[in-house]
């Protein structure tokens, strides 16, 4: 593992309301390939020769070897086959003759899709989507992108990127006077904080970003800000007032068949359950969730079926069900490892197999 010094830039600092930092990066090979589209993308709009920028191809900053969707779970538990998902739907956009406002929208919505389901697709699809906005001096589409870029580097926590990106897009979300850009923001802090354990914080912004959506009669956002409370509501120990909105959000994502942020519901009931002791419920919401991700494949939300998986594990390990138990963290952490979801790994050895996928001793 290779660190790598980088100073907070003044922007990031004074969104921030502190004097600026010097943050130590992990770079391990997928974040060396993530900072360098970081650092492209950061100077997209500063660059003076833009056309430059835009021809600059994506293999350089190594998202070529990242761009696989990865050995997954084996096919002897995951179907192959796959519903249609919101995901299909905006790729098949994609293929037909869209305008540029059009194509920088579907862009982004699918960078946002893409987030907990592949960082390497996340960071394609924004990067597209930013650099199509400049050139056509889509402001609104800038924003986007650069919030999706925030999410993505959230969930990776890669906190200094996350919160450079943030404070772009909240920039430009305060000066269109975009609101429902504005609670994204919120969702995406939120995300940050969470990763950080600084739960009462991610409780104020989610809460934020609900009320905005709410407001605004975004069913769809306000199920993604219920799962959000609900789940670090849960990490801070507020249990009945995480499962009030995790119930909550479940039955919005159920009527808008949102199966990505559905799935996500389920692991954190199941997380639920499993501290109430309540094993047996435990398991049928991990169950649920891994079936969703079945249904889904290649479009599964990889966060959230991992941790799943390790529940299992653990679950089966209880039981004495060694076989289970080896089997579920073998396909942990082949999620983990294709996806770069680096906060799941430890869990996966905590909970008894080595990174090699040999039995702890």
């Amino acid at each position: 593992m290779f660190f790598w010094p980088i100073a907070e830039s003044f922007t990031t600092a004074g969104f921030t309301g502190r004097k600026p930092r010097i943050y130590f990066l992990p770079l391990a090979f997928s974040n060396i390939a993530f900072a360098g589209i970081a650092f492209q993308v950061l100077l997209l709009t500063a660059s003076t020769d833009f056309q430059a920028q835009a021809r600059a191809p994506l293999e350089k900053a190594g998202m070529d070897s990242l761009s696989t969707d990865g050995p997954g779970i084996s096919p002897t538990t995951f179907s192959s086959s796959s519903s249609t998902t919101l995901v299909d739907s905006l790729q098949k956009q994609l293929t037909k003759g869209l305008s540029d406002p059009a194509r920088i929208e579907c862009l982004n919505r699918l960078a946002r899709e893409y987030v907990f389901i592949s960082a390497a697709k996340a960071a394609d699809y924004s990067q597209q989507a930013l650099v199509l906005s400049v050139h056509t001096g889509n402001t609104k589409g800038q924003a986007y992108a650069y919030r999706n870029l925030a999410s993505m580097y959230a969930a990776q926590e890669s906190f200094y990127l996350s919160l450079e990106f943030a404070g772009k897009a909240m920039g430009l979300f305060q000066q269109l006077g975009d609101q429902q850009g504005i609670g994204n923001c919120y969702i995406t802090l939120g995300l940050m904080y969470k990763n950080q354990e600084q739960y009462a914080k991610a409780v104020e912004l989610n809460t934020k970003a609900l009320a905005i959506f709410k407001r605004l009669g975004l069913p769809e956002r306000q199920a993604v800000a219920l799962h959000n409370l609900g789940d670090v509501e849960f990490l801070a120990g507020s249990s009945e007032q995480a499962k009030t909105h995790l119930s909550k959000a479940t039955d919005l994502c159920i009527s808008l068949s949102n199966h990505s942020v559905l799935t996500a519901c389920y692991r954190a009931m199941g997380r639920h359950y499993f501290q109430e002791k309540r094993f047996d419920k435990a398991v049928q919401y991990f169950n649920k969730a891994i079936e969703i991700s079945q249904l889904l494949s290649a479009n599964a939300q990889k966060e959230a079926t991992t941790e799943s998986l390790i529940y299992l594990a653990r679950l089966a390990g209880q039981d004495k069900r060694q076989q289970d138990q080896l089997a579920y963290l073998q396909q942990a952490l082949a999620l983990a490892s294709a996806f770069s979801l680096a906060a799941r790994m430890p869990a996966c050895v905590i909970a008894g197999v080595k990174p090699t996928g040999e039995p702890s001793r």
